[in-house]
């Protein structure tokens, strides 16, 4: 359904693009493409969505058809957040059941007419590579033992996460809940120490990490 495309110029930074103007059903869409490899850096789809017709958690296997679609394969659905019929997704690459949260892509999806209506995939290319990940030193339940005994551990998996602006880690990432709020704890596999933590707040613009 895309119609009246027209070339918008040229962007340069992160990403050397060309870029796209374009409209479909009634709005207008921009898009950035890759000069290199010719990748889908982001686009957006400018259509209102106001009547919400599908659950956030059913647009989850439509984003990720939409990413295979484009050529990003092994891609788990890690954070889903609603507001304003528009559930926004967070996939990251996923590779013998650890987590790369540096490779990670967002979207946006329509809860009105259930089609993906936004990407942002600049994090996934420029962290995107194979990794020789260290050995855990300890085991999920030895790590467990780190966190606060306040916390009553909702699940675990393996993630790669980022450290600091250069550097990642593999560590334990525990979901955790305590008095009725939500937590995020990682533990560094290697070393045992706590690498991050994160609150899960409740806003007007939907679920958010703190």
């Amino acid at each position: 359904g895309i119609t009246d495309i027209e070339d918008a110029g040229e962007t340069s930074g992160k990403f050397e693009c060309f870029n796209v103007r374009a409209m479909s059903d009634g709005a207008p869409v921009y898009a950035q493409i890759s000069k290199i490899g010719g990748h889908l850096i982001l686009f957006d789809h400018f259509k209102d969505c106001s009547e919400i017709n599908y659950d956030g958690e059913d647009l989850i296997p439509v984003a990720r058809e939409f990413l295979e679609k484009i050529g990003l394969k092994n891609m788990t659905c890690v954070w889903a957040s609603s507001s304003r019929a528009v559930t926004s997704l967070n996939f990251a690459y996923e590779e013998n059941g650890v987590i790369f949260y540096p490779d990670l892509v967002k979207l946006t999806v329509c809860q009105e007419t259930g089609r993906v209506t936004g990407m942002e995939a600049s994090p996934y290319y420029m962290n995107h590579t194979e990794r020789k990940l260290p050995a855990a030193q300890l085991s999920a339940k030895e790590a467990a033992k780190k966190i606060s005994p306040s916390l009553t551990v909702l699940g675990t998996r393996l993630a790669y996460i980022p450290k600091s602006a250069n550097t990642e880690c593999l560590a334990y990432e525990f979901k955790a809940e305590m008095n009725g709020e939500r937590y995020y704890v990682y533990i560094d596999a290697v070393t045992g120490r706590q690498a991050e933590m994160f609150r899960v707040i409740d806003t007007d613009d939907g679920t958010m990490l703190l």
